[in-house]
């Protein structure tokens, strides 16, 4: 039943419609001012294509044109108008219909409006128009025509007509059904008989809940009616069941004859509980809407609409509540006729019907008891049934789970169907399609149980509080009396079942024998249910003038775990005696007040509405917001803090001292959930442990603060977080190529000792107090793609956090809001040796583990105070063989273990405070790799041996001492190959020789086409050979010339350009970007021409030159990370696998040109350049001249000194001494 109109249906009704046989098109028999219509044939309607008025020129001219119902919101609207006592009909502003001489025109607004005014009566089915009042009339279309002609002459009589909405079948604007029951509503209320009692005639206007019905309201406010009389569902086989129309006044009544009383027109009349409804003095502009009239119009009723009234299914056993104390989700005993009850024999599925009443003030076996529970699913209200004693579903035919027939669900019974549609018929074994023959199903309260003293007491620790209303939703808390009970009780002198009660000053809360609130007899007390006695407070107990036993009870509807209603009984006596009353609130004046009553009338009458905890509870459903975290602290009276909850060594949830616990961290953030008993449950974000003390809380003064027991607790939300709150988040990125320190801090000596390898030769990790021998570690994220078969490479910790959802699916209930911290995990490993970091059991410590790729331990980086960090493990588990599964931390972190001398690198608790558990991770000072600038010319030696230089020796790269091979050209090019990209800093570059650079940039000077810029080097550049070395092997099995007799590759010089991050290699000759011929150089990866001058000592500036090792099929295997360095072995340079088995160099500045090695002239003719200019020495008196790569002259001159400058462009020049080789240079 809907109890609000929608906008449509409210703007149709204003505009005078009365009648419709469904949703659309509807002629007007009473059209309003102010409103628009279409003016069409008066045969007009849906599925017929008849004339339509409109404008025919827009100026004077009107036609009529085919007017399609179905498309009512695209024809012409005319305006309904009104002056004087008339109205008048405009299409638009200043443009009227007028008739004159039976012709229609279009006109201004004339002054007498004789021939513009309108008529229309009531009930006919034309428009009339003009001074003598004739139809508008349509003309005939012709044949294929799409307009006729207007006129008041001849044709079809024009009507106006509105468009409407129907509601869902509620509300009726045509001919009732004569079975179908009925509202009638006048205003905002509904029409009904007095009383249910047969005997009055009296009618009144009642007011209906429809969230929570009251069915005996509705069936008295039903009627049926037939042939325009109208019937009282209620009463329909009484005698006064008829509404009838009063001789001489006109008032409606109940009465025995069957009285026409059905019209959908009237005059205006006014409705008044109490009174009889009386014509109003006529003057009142017309109402819009269906009204009620007697059958020969004399008489009316204003605004009475009819209503169709929801079906009501009764239950046949006596007793059954109906839907205003239906609790969804509560258990009751469930009937199914009048002397039968549903109960469970313990076979799953199949339930059987015991004979016998079901008494609800009798507490039966949990066999009768059923959780009966309604979820909205897909429109349809889905009803189960759940036996408390066995935990099997009522199920019939294998069906379990039923549709109920009515809105809601539950009237005062319902009746069930399956999904195919048959009902529940049977004795619980068969459905059919007869609704009639169905079950009704009622639902009966089970009664009340009974608190112990003991229950209450533990609820607040050493007592309980309640709250008192005069209704569960919407009642007033306004109650003289109610303080009584304020604050926190206690139960005493207890019987187990029956007790005493004292407040907190130990005064006895007493019911009064003989203090009444008033003198009438409904509240002095002096009447049956007692009514009106005054509850007190004394110092002591005096049995001859007070009552003063309580039992208190939950209704066993309630789960008991989660119950928040009260029944509080008095008694005259500790045991047995009788029952004085249960607490009631009377009203005297429209005041209300505390006392009791043995009864009251349920047609009437309610219980009030007696709540655990009292008003300062607090209700969870409200307290509870979603998707946040809380801290927790115990407060002392000042709101200081005394304790912080945390999570103590043990693992355990605990108060712990304040400075122990970062609140601002996962670690002091706690997640709320509900458990089964509505209690409470904190879960720490970090280690997920549980607290449960505080399962209850009360409300104070001071915000943010709760009291639980006699203490106070300061909970917070809070209010920002995120998926990697507490934990570093560095990247691999971030991290490559850098090196860095570890250490703990020690208060002993007041500053960090660094961790070092080797502690007495068994590799284990020590402390240094010197930095300068503190190990150098690489940091490296775990990456779980490359490693096993992990979802994420990320270590989770996933918190559940409840709220209460008003809006969910299937019902109000607790939802949840799962938040996950995240975490990326780390492995130390020793940067000079990559041994990594693992604990080893038999030193009881961490080591360097030297075993052949074996796998690091795992941390987790959490950040502590000022900067320092806990290095928390992480739990090997079967996240790395199982995708489903995920990484979680360990409950273990590092700690130094200081001693006099060295101490070891130990773990503890991840909860346990050490004192050195604070860990410092600091950045090496110096960068870990050379860096060098594009177009730089350098030459590379081993590092102390400055003679024995890189150069190319034949087909391959060599290492020879430069005093003995004095035709070396050492010289090599700089090209920046991977480098200044983000935050890399390890820089790679390709080295070449015989160089020819080229950058060119083109401007076309036509602004919208792009700059085109191309940076090409052309040259020879150094590679690993190893792919050369794997097609050789085809065809020299035993003498392959590209590795040496380790089986190692060796390097060479290939020819090839570098443009637009790839590197291309000549093949037979010619330059051919193929893709087997190009090598990427846009990522931070190495491959075959990439190199790196890899830092290992930082005072010279010492490096291992690193590129890829690529294994040789016969070659020593590969190192996880597959980097390599050169090393000279034999006469050659090679990659070998290891940073230890690398050799060092160094290098410098060469000003010689990177060319090949052909012969360079080892006269004492030198040619070295600078900025701008080329050097020649000793070539005094000779011809020198400079060319460009093209053969251009650059410059041409006899030297005149020992010493010449010659200025020269940047780039590559041939420098040609007389009588000397001509030498390429590089000029910056």
């Amino acid at each position: 039943m809907n109890k609000k109109f929608s906008t449509l249906m409210a703007v149709f009704l204003a505009a005078g419609a009365t009648f419709t046989a469904e949703a659309g098109v509807v002629k007007v028999t009473k059209p309003v001012v102010g409103k628009q219509y279409v003016i069409a044939d008066g045969g007009w309607a849906v599925g017929t294509q008849k004339a339509v008025l409109t404008s025919n020129d827009g100026a004077t001219g009107v036609i009529g044109i085919v007017g399609d119902a179905t498309k009512f919101s695209t024809l012409p609207m005319w305006t309904v108008d009104k002056t004087n006592s008339e109205i008048v009909i405009k299409i638009a502003d200043g443009k009227y219909l007028n008739s004159e001489s039976g012709t229609i025109t279009l006109t201004a607004k004339t002054a007498s409006e004789d021939n513009q005014k309108i008529t229309y009566a009531e009930g006919a089915p034309s428009i009339t128009i003009g001074a003598e009042s004739n139809p508008i009339k349509f003309g005939d279309f012709a044949p294929a025509a799409t307009t006729t002609t207007v006129s008041n002459v001849s044709g079809g009589e024009a009507a106006f007509y509105a468009e409407t909405y129907d509601q869902s079948g509620d509300l009726l604007i045509e001919a009732p059904v004569a079975t179908q029951p009925l509202f009638i509503k006048i205003g905002d209320k509904y029409l009904a008989p007095t009383s249910a009692a047969d005997v009055t005639k009296t009618l009144e206007l009642v007011s209906i809940d429809f969230d929570k019905p009251d069915y005996n309201l509705i069936q008295r406010a039903s009627w049926t009616v037939s042939n325009g009389v109208f019937t009282s569902v209620l009463r329909s086989s009484g005698t006064y069941k008829y509404l009838n129309v009063a001789s001489g006044d006109g008032a409606l009544e109940m009465g025995s004859t069957s009285t026409k009383v059905l019209a959908f027109d009237g005059a205006d009349y006014a409705a008044i509980k109490g009174a009889a409804l009386t014509k109003a003095d006529g003057t009142k502009a017309l109402t819009a809407g269906l009204e009620l009239t007697d059958y020969d119009g004399a008489r009316s009723y204003p605004e009475a609409l009819l209503y169709k009234a929801p079906t009501v299914i009764t239950a046949t056993h006596t007793g059954a509540i109906d839907a205003r104390q239906f609790v969804n989700g509560g258990w009751y005993y469930v009937s199914t006729s009048a002397t039968e009850c549903l109960s469970d024999n313990g076979t799953a599925g199949s339930p059987t019907f015991a004979a016998g009443n079901v008494d609800p003030t009798t507490v039966l076996a949990n066999s009768y008891l059923w959780k009966v529970e309604v979820k909205n699913i897909a429109g349809s209200d889905i009803v189960t049934l759940l036996n408390k004693s066995t935990g099997n579903y009522y199920t019939v035919s294998g069906v379990s789970s039923f549709i109920a027939e009515t809105v809601p669900a539950y009237t005062a019974g319902m009746v069930l169907k399956t999904k195919a549609g048959g009902y529940i018929n049977g004795v619980g074994t068969s459905a059919g399609a007869d609704v009639d023959a169905a079950l009704k199903f009622g639902l009966h309260l089970p009664g009340n149980v009974n608190y112990t003293a003991a229950e209450l007491n533990a609820m607040m620790s050493n007592g309980f509080s309640m709250a008192v209303s005069t209704a569960k939703e919407n009642g007033s808390t306004s109650i003289e009396g109610a303080n009584t009970f304020a604050g926190i009780l206690k139960a005493v002198n207890a019987n187990v079942n029956r007790f005493q009660l004292t407040d907190a000053d130990g005064k006895y809360i007493v019911l009064s024998k003989t203090e009444a609130w008033g003198t009438n007899t409904d509240m002095n007390g002096n009447n049956l249910n007692n009514r009106g006695l005054k509850f007190a407070k004394v110092e002591t107990v005096d049995a001859t003038k007070q009552y003063s036993y309580f039992e208190i009870k939950y209704p066993q509807v309630n789960d008991k775990a989660s119950n928040e209603e009260l029944v509080i009984e008095v008694y005259d006596a500790a045991t047995a005696g009788d029952l004085i009353g249960r607490m009631y609130v009377g009203s005297i004046a429209g005041k209300n007040y505390l006392t009791v009553s043995k009864d009251i009338d349920a047609t009437k009458e309610i219980w009030p509405y007696v709540s655990l905890g009292g008003s300062d509870l607090v209700n969870l459903k409200t307290f509870l917001l979603k998707g946040k975290f809380y801290t927790v602290a115990r407060v002392d009276a000042e709101y200081q803090i005394e304790k912080v909850l945390g999570t103590a060594s043990n693992g355990a949830a605990a108060l712990l001292d304040k400075g122990a616990v970062q609140m601002d961290q996962p670690e002091g953030q706690w997640a709320a959930s509900v458990d089964a008993n509505g209690k409470l449950v904190l879960t720490n974000r970090e280690s997920l442990a549980k607290y449960t003390d505080l399962s209850v809380l009360y409300g104070t003064d001071k915000d943010n603060v709760y009291k639980n027991g006699d203490k106070l607790y300061q909970i917070k939300v809070v209010e920002k977080h995120a998926t990697t709150d507490g934990y570093e988040a560095w990247t691999n990125n971030q991290l490559r190529d850098e090196q860095y320190t570890l250490g703990f801090y020690s208060n002993v000596l007041g500053a960090a000792a660094y961790m070092s390898e080797n502690h007495e030769n068994k590799h284990l990790i020590g402390l240094e107090k010197d930095i300068k021998n503190a190990t150098a570690w690489d940091v490296k994220a775990f990456d779980a793609k490359r490693t096993d078969a992990a979802q994420t490479d990320s270590v989770y910790v996933i918190s559940n956090l409840y709220f209460w959802n008003k809006d969910k699916k299937g019902g109000a209930d607790w939802d949840i809001v799962s938040d996950t911290l995240k975490t990326v995990s780390y492995t130390f490993t020793n940067a000079s040796n990559s041994e990594p970091v693992k604990y080893n059991a038999t030193e009881d410590a961490y080591i360097c583990d030297p075993t052949a790729d074996v796998k690091g331990d795992r941390f987790a980086i959490k950040k502590m105070a000022d900067g320092k960090y806990n290095l928390v493990a992480v739990a090997t588990n079967d996240a790395e063989k199982d995708a489903d599964k995920y990484y979680t931390l360990a409950s273990n972190k590092l700690y130094g273990g200081f001693s006099v001398a060295q101490g070891n690198v130990n773990a503890t608790g991840m909860y346990d405070k050490s004192e050195n558990d604070l860990a410092v991770i600091e950045k090496t000072a110096a960068p870990e790799y050379v860096k060098r600038n594009m177009s730089d010319t350098i030459r590379i030696f081993r590092e102390g041996a400055d003679a024995s230089i890189l150069f190319e020796k034949g087909e391959f790269l060599g290492l020879e001492n430069i005093h003995e091979f004095t035709k070396m050209a050492p010289a090599m090019y700089v090209d920046t190959a991977y480098y200044n990209r983000g935050t890399n800093n390890r820089w790679q570059y390709l080295l070449g020789v015989e160089i020819d650079r080229k950058v060119v940039n083109d401007d076309c000077g036509v602004p919208s086409h792009a700059k085109f810029h191309v940076d090409t080097t052309y040259g020879r550049f150094l590679v690993n050979l190893v792919d050369s070395a794997e097609l050789y092997k085809k065809t020299h099995l035993h003498d392959n010339k590209y590795v040496n007799t380790e089986g190692f590759a060796k390097l060479g010089f290939v020819k090839g350009f570098h443009t637009n991050d790839t590197l291309v290699i000549q093949r037979e000759g010619v330059l051919v970007p193929a893709k087997a011929d190009s090598i990427y150089m846009g990522s931070k990866d190495f491959n075959v021409a990439k190199f790196a001058f890899r830092i290992v000592d930082h005072e010279t500036n010492a490096f291992k030159i690193e590129t890829l090792y690529k294994k040789f099929s016969d070659g020593p295997a590969a190192k996880a990370d597959k980097l390599g360095y050169l090393k000279w072995m034999n006469g050659f340079v090679v990659v070998v696998n290891a940073i230890e088995n690398g050799d060092t160099f160094n290098l410098e500045a060469d000003h010689s040109a990177p060319t090949a090695n052909e012969g360079v002239s080892t006269s004492e003719v030198s040619v070295i350049t600078k900025e701008g200019a080329v050097v020649i020495n000793g070539a005094q008196g000779k011809k020198v001249v400079l060319t460009n790569v093209l053969g251009q002259t650059i410059a041409s001159t006899i030297l005149s000194s020992d010493t010449a400058t010659i200025s020269a462009p940047a780039g590559i020049v041939v420098v040609a001494v007389e009588g000397e080789a001509a030498v390429k240079a590089i000029v910056k």
